[in-house]
């Protein structure tokens, strides 16, 4: 009797802690999947200004939004990546006037000090991304 008794503790002690772990796990891939959208969103970003540096023009059919671009700044910084955000937010002020006005069609690329911190977020975003869940 007391055997089966030990046997079933143990038995629901095995349960509780399996599930516990197993939210746990389902908690962090959940993070990581809003930290990788939020990366990804970076690197779309990204890639639009650095287009426009290749192309020598802005895409004319596609444009990023400012408020999206601080969104994006605003959740990467909300997930604890301070070195990411805070070079974001600088992008999103340097590059605002720049896609602010309702025409941008042949408008010349930005100064060169865009293009350099959008390759140094780039990478960042990448690297972020590489790592996969923690």
């Amino acid at each position: 009797m007391i055997g089966a008794l030990i046997g079933a503790a143990g038995t629901f002690l095995g349960v509780v802690v399996t599930q516990r772990e197993t939210l746990r796990r389902e908690r962090e891939l959940h993070l990581w999947k809003q930290r990788a959208e939020a990366y990804v969103d970076l690197v779309r970003w990204t890639a639009w200004v650095q287009h426009w540096y290749l192309v020598g023009a802005p895409d004319p059919y596609e444009r990023p939004r400012t408020v999206e671009m601080a969104r994006t700044a605003a959740r990467i910084r909300a997930f604890g990546d301070d070195e990411t955000g805070t070079k974001a937010f600088k992008l999103l002020d340097l590059l605002r006037p720049h896609v602010s006005a309702q025409e941008i069609k042949g408008k010349r690329p930005p100064p060169p000090e865009i293009e350099t911190l959008t390759d140094e977020l780039a990478d960042l975003a990448r690297e972020r991304l590489s790592h996969g869940p923690r």
